[in-house]
């Protein structure tokens, strides 16, 4: 009987996560290459540099199997690219080969989240009801489908903290030996370098993270020794060191957007002094206008906008690439359920696992996502930078649905099953209409829509012009021409790192940092934006427009017999 009740369960178990994987995987491929529309910079930089080093073994500015690809946003880690080339060996250099690795570790990373939670003593019913949430959030499909480096430090992250719970429950068994404990912990300290190197945010989230999984273990084990603990922080301490160190080229990007850095918080604090100037003493204004007390506030107001309803449940954050138009990040009826949950975990906090402390360790994963985001002056509130907040919002969502199902009062268990049934019910349609309807003509331009256009106009037609001159007022188009075989691999490699200056050239096209380039030059394509003005004699063959029918690029050459300052007078006369 008993074997009879195990091979059930075992089966019951297969059969879920037979179901959720099949959801995961539908709810993040369905549609790939269209949703969401638009292959952003990034997308496009990282997947054109997995073709380039792939073919050549270089990336596109001629480094040789490159750590980091020398952006022209921003050094960025080379290790997405890397895993997209088994991709596009077996799919071919398409947009689904480019965003299925993001898929893949996104689905991943629900079978990660699992084990780790398990090690942290949270009941399997509970597990499941929160992996099961991470299947459908919209958080974690949209970082799934179309990002990199997040969904990738996720993976790894999660994978990191695993083997530390490993190691940690295995240097408190006598039976364990040296070599099996020593493997533990070089897979951790491999899996947390490449976490860190994947993202900067994981530089502060993974540390606290490390320690909050160590201190969870001693208290629950006190005859442990502190000593074991205490060596993994400092190895974790030394691996961010040691990856910053490393990545120190892909520090110039947060130099530029820190909050420390000089700049905004400047303008504002000179701004303050001159207008209290005259209406305060100098020593008064001095005293609460200086730099460590705007630093404070902006800290502060960059920190608890992480925590603002209309982030979490109504409009989402920064960049807006990343979100489905009018939704939050998480669903409607979830405000109800974290409020729940945080009060059912701390009030009940038996329920939450047998030593009762893992609400705390939630509520401090919880408080340390948005430490990254906060440290910077774009992109705030951030979707990306403070991702890691989905687990312990869904965590303490899944309390609520779990005290709420399995009540000892009937009235309790009804309404909680009918109020889950309609409010995910209604939430799951809703969102999946923003996504597939609106997302596509929501701000196409931050995914870079016309740029791709106007690359695959350029392929088929107009091939007879011996020099195109394009004005950039996206970013940098030029890696859609690379992408639509345009530009020869080896001139862009060639190029760097002249192709960083305001205008450049590469092959017959031109770059201008000025979107209206225009000269009275016959026999020259001028790639413009759509809405810059000019005379008559310039004539518009064609335009690449924005999916909702905003400007994009009009394709312009200029026709000296309509030019009365140029023409003949016979041309006139006519």
């Amino acid at each position: 009987m008993q074997r009879t009740s195990g091979l059930v369960s075992t089966l019951q178990s297969h059969l879920w996560w037979v179901v959720i994987l099949f959801a995961a995987i539908i709810l993040r491929v369905y549609n790939l290459p269209s949703l969401p529309a638009g292959f952003h910079n990034d997308e496009a930089s990282f997947f054109y540099n997995a073709l380039a080093i792939k073919n050549t073994g270089f990336d596109e500015d001629g480094q040789r199997w490159p750590l980091f690809l020398h952006s022209y946003i921003d050094p960025k880690p080379a290790l997405f690219s890397y895993l997209q080339i088994p991709f596009v060996a077996a799919f071919g250099p398409t947009v689904w080969a480019a965003r299925l690795p993001s898929v893949a570790l996104g689905v991943i990373s629900l079978v990660l989240l699992y084990r780790v939670l398990l090690n942290y003593e949270v009941p399997s019913r509970r597990a499941k009801i929160v992996i099961g949430l991470l299947t459908i959030s919209p958080w974690h499909i949209m970082i799934s489908r179309a990002t990199q480096e997040v969904v990738l430090s996720f993976a790894l992250g999660l994978a990191s903290l695993l083997a530390l719970q490993l190691a940690l429950k295995a240097s408190g068994q006598k039976s364990t030996s040296m070599m099996k404990l020593v493997g533990y912990l070089v897979t951790y300290a491999l899996l947390a370098a490449l976490a860190m190197y994947s993202y900067h945010s994981l530089k502060i989230v993974l540390p606290v993270l490390t320690f909050l999984t160590i201190m969870l273990r001693q208290f629950a084990v006190p005859k442990q020794s502190w000593g074991f603990g205490l060596g993994i922080l400092l190895v974790i301490a030394s691996l961010a060191g040691l990856v910053t160190l490393v990545g120190t080229a892909g520090l110039d990007r947060f130099r530029d957007i820190s909050i420390f850095a000089k700049g905004d918080m400047y303008l504002i604090m000179n701004e303050q002094i001159m207008t209290a100037t005259g209406h305060a003493p100098p020593l008064v204004i001095r005293f609460f206008h200086n730099k460590a007390v705007n630093t404070v506030l902006g800290l502060a107001q960059n920190y608890v906008t992480h925590f603002n309803l209309e982030f979490l449940f109504l409009r989402g954050g920064e960049p807006t690439r990343y979100v489905v138009p009018f939704h939050g990040l998480l669903f409607h009826i979830e405000l109800v359920l974290v409020v729940i949950g945080l009060l059912v975990a701390f009030q009940k906090p038996s329920l939450i696992s047998p030593s009762g402390r893992l609400a705390w360790l939630f509520l401090g994963w919880w408080l340390v996502s948005p430490v990254p985001a906060m440290l910077t002056t774009q992109e705030v509130p951030s979707t990306i930078r403070s991702f890691w907040m989905v687990v312990p919002l869904v965590f303490f969502v899944a309390t609520a649905i779990e005290w709420g199902v399995t009540h000892s009062a009937r009235w309790v268990r009804l309404a909680a099953f009918t109020t889950l049934v309609l409010g995910y019910g209604w939430g799951v349609s809703y969102f999946w209409h923003q996504l597939t309807v609106f997302q596509p003509l929501y701000h196409p331009w931050n995914r870079n829509l016309a740029d791709t256009a106007m690359a695959e106009v350029l392929k088929t037609r107009y091939t007879e012009y011996e020099t195109v001159m394009i004005g950039r007022f996206t970013g940098q188009p030029y890696v859609y021409l690379a992408l639509a075989g345009l530009i020869p691999e080896q001139t862009l490699q060639s190029s760097y790192p002249a192709r960083m200056q305001p205008d450049f050239q590469l092959g017959r096209y031109y770059f201008s940092a000025d979107s209206c380039p225009l000269e009275k030059k016959p026999g020259v394509l001028f790639v413009i934006r759509e809405n810059c003005p000019h005379p008559s004699y310039y004539r518009v063959l064609e335009e690449a427009n924005y999916a909702d029918g905003n400007d994009g690029y009009s394709f312009v050459v200029y026709e000296p017999s309509l030019d009365l300052e140029f023409a003949t007078p016979s041309a006139v006369t006519r």
